[in-house]
């Protein structure tokens, strides 16, 4: 892989390492090291400096690590390369993590430096690191042979939990292994499994491709939210997730949209069914229709499985932006056509119809998932001061396999699955003889 350096990375790493240091009314009285850097036969030489403010400990360890950073400069710049496998952005915090990255990345490629020089002046401090080119060499062939013998047995350990079904967990291991070798993305990160030389990076990169595209996202049968449940904000299940072996995808994050309003959500994540639930508190209140776009993206999920910027690109670049499982879903309120037997009050059916479309239901004429109430009314006696009116119906399941019966009583419910509605007691109309009136 060929890295384009970045050239504010760059201009970073040269301010902060103080290759040569600045002339300022003392010039003079700098050690000679200080005025021009020493060329040592057979070994790297940096130096750094540091504002001395602070404790000595702080400024001194300040010094020390710029010093490192002009040193790693000397031995390689794929060490800034391969820092980045796409270009900063104008964003402070992903700069200053590429920044950071590297001056920790510095003192990991020259683990067995010395430090050979110290100078400190009224408000400055110099320091002089080195290391030999044949110890560098040899830790550095050592430290990839480790790195890449926990990436083969994170490779390993994902395929694992792969086969026993946890997507998310395989996943994640898939990039922990990846980002054991992330500095190597532009070497040879060959390694050995089960007699068979295998590319390491690719193979990983290859393994969550793959887990994602065998991912299938399905809406919920029979979307209905009522009004009340919009007011209230209960979590409702939009859409289930299986793999090509029809097993549940559990803790994969997601998140959605909802067009009609703009709302766009924070990361959320599938449960133990591979079901996708939303919170219905951030919908219209008063929209009968609306849209909901799940997104489940390999960037997302390795920004949310790894913090490790270079695996993040690795998938940034690799992949279109389109890349995703995308599910639009209508969301509709219940339809319900309602029969009045028998009943003669017209003023008492307005009443229940005012009351039904206040709970949130669509009333229609006809509609093939439209739910069939009849309506009537019992007198308790002719001297009561109250009429009652009670709900009888049914409804009929899509695959006709049986009928919901909605029973004479002051609650109606339907099974949960289906969710045609609920209706608390306070949603049986209770009206007195003054209210109906006499037609």
């Amino acid at each position: 892989m060929i890295l384009k350096i970045n050239r504010f990375l760059i201009i970073l790493l040269v301010f902060a390492s103080c290759a040569g240091a600045k002339r300022d009314a003392k010039f003079e009285d700098l050690p000679e090291w200080v005025k021009m850097k020493p060329k040592v036969s057979g070994r790297y030489i940096g130096i750094g400096k540091a504002s001395r403010s602070g404790y000595p400990d702080q400024y001194r360890k300040e010094a020390e690590r710029n010093a490192l950073s002009d040193l790693v400069t000397q031995i390689s710049v794929n060490v800034s390369s391969s820092s980045l496998l796409y270009d900063i952005e104008d964003s402070q915090t992903k700069s200053s993590y590429l920044f950071n990255r590297v001056k920790l990345h510095a003192e990991d490629m020259v683990e067995g430096y010395q430090v050979d020089q110290q100078f400190e002046s009224v408000d400055q401090i110099w320091v002089m690191c080195s290391i030999s080119k044949l110890e560098y060499e040899a830790r550095k062939k050592a430290r990839k042979e480790q790195n890449l013998a926990n990436s083969l047995k994170s490779f390993v350990q994902a395929g694992g939990y792969y086969d026993q079904g946890k997507h998310a967990l395989a996943i994640q291991t898939y990039l922990k292994a990846l980002s054991y070798i992330s500095q190597y993305f532009d070497e040879s990160t060959l390694a050995e499994l089960n007699g068979e030389d295998i590319d390491l990076a690719n193979a990983c990169k290859k393994k969550v491709v793959d887990i994602i595209d065998s991912i299938r996202i399905e809406p919920v049968k029979d979307i209905f939210i009522d009004r009340k449940s919009l007011e209230v904000g209960i979590n409702k299940a939009m859409f289930e997730t299986k793999d090509a072996l029809g097993r549940n995808v559990f803790d994969l994050p997601f998140d959605y949209k909802i067009i009609d309003n703009y709302y766009s959500s924070s990361t959320e994540f599938t449960d133990k069914q591979g079901r996708g639930f939303v919170d219905l508190k951030n919908f219209e209140k008063h929209v009968q229709s609306q849209t909901l776009d799940i997104n489940i993206t390999l960037e997302n999920i390795a920004e949310e499985y790894t913090a490790d910027l270079l695996v993040r690109g690795l998938f940034h670049d690799s992949f279109e932006a389109d890349k995703l499982l995308k599910l639009a879903v209508q969301i509709k309120q219940p339809e319900l056509m309602i029969d009045f037997e028998g009943i003669e009050y017209a003023r008492l059916n307005q009443r229940i119809k005012e009351q039904l479309v206040d709970k949130g239901v669509n009333l229609v004429r006809e509609g093939r998932n439209a739910t069939k109430l009849s309506i009537r009314i019992d007198r308790v006696s002719e001297e009561a001061l109250l009429i009652k009116a009670s709900l009888n119906g049914e409804a009929i399941k899509e695959d006709k396999s049986s009928k919901i019966q909605l029973l004479e009583s002051d609650d109606i419910y339907a099974e949960e699955s289906k969710l045609i509605w609920a209706w608390q007691k306070d949603i049986m109309p209770i009206v007195d003889r003054n209210v109906i009136g006499e037609e």
